[in-house]
């Protein structure tokens, strides 16, 4: 008899830490309400492995085939897709997951609830939710495949924002109570373009700059941004810390290069350049909205629309 299984796991921001998390900085990530679902199904077959990818749209995205014998590719619409779907399986039978029946045939089933180039983490949903089928520790294949803090992977089983450190121990998770009262001024702007996060850790890995006050100040700002109590010390938090990411990466904070303009504060999330970033004022929902949709930026997603909590 054929079986099913569904598997889920939420997209992510990295609100505070971006770079730094790798080298031991405290950080705060938000789990979405937008994650990527896997559904299993499995029947008597000939040792195939089929994986269907589908957009939010529900577009054929991404399809493979591959035999289970040798995992070697009989058909893709992605050779690049394909032979990472190779590698992080043998990842997982690396790490010790039980190996798939020969005698049957798998089909997963993908759907993204997300579109892909807004950065909300189609990889790290994808690592944990293959992860999880196979029994594996989701970190270490991470690590094995497409490297990284690991932090969007603690976003993907997380119910609520989180704290998230790594140390000589592995890695620390905590949920934190972090519905602000003035979360209605919060919003998170698509800014029209995909950022490659390993491309950002690459040249964060080339600073040569002392760290430790940076991580120090980071890891301080992460804990007082969860406690703040109103709006203004919530800007003056993250524009801090955009300033002290400027000055470490020697990069211009995207405010200053965009949106000089804007009465209010603006924060990267995550590696800069692209994808979303966090936009606060005092001036209101209505003036934020209006200010970005005249330049262009039409996806806009309030702070109890996009973030999950449970």
């Amino acid at each position: 008899m054929d079986t099913k299984s569904t598997y889920y796991s939420a997209g992510k921001f990295l609100l505070s830490g971006e770079y730094l998390v790798l080298d031991g900085a405290k950080s705060v990530g938000l789990p979405c309400t937008l994650g990527q679902s896997m559904e299993l199904s499995q029947g008597p077959g000939t040792g195939r492995l089929t994986w269907l990818s589908y957009t939010k749209d529900t577009q054929l995205w991404m399809s493979c085939i591959l035999d289970l014998k040798d995992l070697e590719v009989i058909e893709t619409s992605d050779v690049s897709f394909s032979t990472r779907l190779q590698q992080v399986i043998r990842a997982c039978l690396d790490l010790g997951a039980y190996p798939l029946d020969l005698a049957l045939d798998y089909t997963f089933t993908t759907s993204l609830e997300f579109d892909p180039a807004w950065g909300l983490g189609s990889s790290s949903t994808f690592i944990a939710n293959i992860a999880d089928f196979f029994n594996v520790n989701p970190y270490k294949l991470l690590e094995r495949t497409f490297g990284g803090s690991g932090y969007d992977i603690a976003a993907a089983q997380a119910k609520r924002p989180f704290y998230y450190q790594l140390n000589a121990g592995g890695t620390e998770v905590s949920s934190v109570d972090f519905r602000p009262s003035f979360r209605s001024s919060l919003f998170f702007v698509y800014l029209n373009e995909k950022q490659n996060s390993r491309t950002g850790i690459k040249s964060y890995k080339s600073v040569t700059k002392n760290k430790d006050s940076y991580i120090e100040r980071v890891s301080a700002i992460s804990e007082s941004l969860m406690l703040s109590d109103t709006l203004s010390q919530f800007s003056a938090l993250i524009d801090e810390h955009e300033q002290l990411i400027s000055e470490l990466m020697d990069m211009q904070p995207v405010k200053d290069r965009l949106f000089s303009d804007f009465a209010g504060s603006i924060k990267s999330l995550g590696a800069w350049g692209g994808d979303f970033v966090l936009a606060c004022s005092a001036q209101g929902p209505k003036y934020l909205e209006a200010y970005f949709k005249e330049k262009g930026y039409n996806v806009i997603l309030g702070y109890d629309q996009i973030i999950k909590y449970e």
